[in-house]
């Protein structure tokens, strides 16, 4: 399952070239990853749509960024959603990043916490 949900080549890359520093970037995508999945569920259930496609476009970015890629293929997708207003697509997509966001940060922790 984790080899789904994370580009482990990405990861050991990046825990190779920052040494210690990796665990302190985990640590920051871990915080702020909570912090912008509340955010989001938060600007869904206001129907602000646009303010959550650019809250998914950055959760996009930081997982991207980190190796999450099955998280930030949802958030991508979400993006696009919320941009057209695509209510049923918003929905099942938010189902999804709710199960996607929960898998992702199990993995990371199994794997390097």
């Amino acid at each position: 399952m984790q080899s789904e949900l994370l580009d482990q080549q990405l990861l050991a890359e990046l825990e190779s070239v920052l040494a210690d520093d990796f665990n302190l970037l985990l640590e920051t995508f871990l915080l702020d990853s909570e912090q912008r999945h509340s955010s989001l569920k938060a600007l869904v259930a206001s129907e602000s749509w646009q303010e959550a496609s650019a809250m998914a476009h950055s959760f996009k970015g930081s997982a991207s960024n980190l190796g999450a890629l099955a998280l930030a293929s949802v958030c991508s997708q979400l993006e696009h959603a919320t941009r057209g207003q695509k209510l049923d697509s918003i929905n099942q997509l938010m189902n999804e990043l709710e199960d996607c966001y929960l898998q992702s940060v199990k993995a990371l922790k199994q794997a390097y916490v």
